[in-house]
């Protein structure tokens, strides 16, 4: 469904294998998270795409806050060339993200990849890498509702109280 879905809005899908498989909080390292995909199916347009991540905890002092984060992903992921947008409301405040294994957590670390829109993803490619990355490790609830007008997708509302 992900797949199809993100084909709507013109992305270019990758089906692919993750490591560690369907656990992107498992740690590879008491204090380490890895994680990584690789593309299942090459063909000619494009070489085998992958994204490696690799982050260890921070100091409690982030580099950005938590409503930063939380401002950032609450906007559109997708558009698609007709004006249509995908809504996507994140919950905050869940049992989720208040328990001690998904808390939101500041973590520092790099990427590296040769998938758009970090690089275009052809063959004649060279990978991108991005290190002392800061970002923040957390799992929340979302509602999802696909290909509505932009215009109509502005109500991008943080959810403080959805318990």
């Amino acid at each position: 469904m992900a797949i199809a879905g993100s084909e709507l809005y013109g992305t270019i899908v990758h089906p692919a294998a993750f490591e560690p498989s369907c656990d992107a909080y498992k740690s590879s390292h008491p204090l380490s998270i890895t994680f990584q995909a690789r593309s299942v199916l090459v063909n000619t347009t494009f070489a085998a795409a992958y994204l490696d991540l690799n982050f260890a905890p921070s100091s409690p002092e982030a580099a950005y806050p938590l409503s930063f984060y939380k401002a950032l992903l609450g906007m559109p992921i997708f558009m698609s060339p007709d004006g249509k947008c995908d809504s996507m409301t994140r919950f905050w405040n869940t049992p989720l993200t208040k328990s001690p294994n998904f808390a939101p957590r500041n973590v520092v670390g790099s990427v590296k990849s040769n998938l758009g829109p970090l690089a275009s993803g052809t063959a004649n490619d060279t990978d991108v890498e991005f290190a002392d990355v800061q970002a923040v490790l957390v799992a929340t609830p979302f509602l999802e509702n696909n290909y509505v007008k932009c215009e109509d997708a502005t109500a991008y509302l943080v959810k403080e109280d959805a318990e």
